[in-house]
């Protein structure tokens, strides 16, 4: 009986542990994926403000020359 309840104790310690780590990464790789999608949500924001300032600029003839040896 006290080798059973040993191995149940081990069990339920090793389970909650299990469950700690996984929420523990949960955690991390739910904050990293919000902060994907922010920075996501911020570069479209920019290009729909400044997406006439900072367009296409290889048409130009300065830049024509430079990327040209590329």
């Amino acid at each position: 009986m006290g080798a059973v309840l040993k191995d149940l104790v081990i069990s339920a310690t090793f389970s909650r542990l299990l469950s700690g780590l996984w929420a523990e990464f949960w955690e991390l790789f739910w904050g990293f994926q919000q902060l994907q999608l922010l920075f996501f949500v911020i570069y479209l924001a920019y290009g729909l403000v400044f997406g006439s300032c900072f367009g296409n600029f290889s048409s130009y003839s300065y830049f024509s020359r430079i990327l040209s040896s590329f």
